[in-house]
């Protein structure tokens, strides 16, 4: 799995296995800030997924490589495309909605 879809500030890919840790088994995971994902992305999948941001133009990129994956980023979102059940929403209007 890619450590991040693109660079942002904020990830909490290093911090992850802590964050999983804490967490404990689950069967429902909500990013409300998912940035560029990388906590999602770090982590196993589970049966529902719920990623949120205020920046609609990454909710926007977010869908676009969850409907295409591989046209619109082939070489680091397949996997995840591929194997989550990931909801996407936006907070705010920004971007295409």
């Amino acid at each position: 799995m890619p450590r991040q879809l693109f660079p942002y500030v904020g990830g909490k890919y290093t911090v992850a296995p802590e964050i999983n840790k804490r967490f404990g088994e689950i069967d429902t995971r909500i990013d409300a800030f998912t940035g560029s994902s990388s906590w999602i992305l770090a982590s196993p999948p589970v049966a529902y997924e719920i990623v949120n941001d205020l920046d609609g133009y990454v909710v926007n990129y977010l869908r676009a490589i969850k409907s295409t994956p591989e046209t619109d980023c082939p070489n680091s979102s397949r996997g995840w495309a591929a194997t989550r059940t990931t909801t996407i929403r936006s907070s705010r209007r920004g971007g295409r909605m």
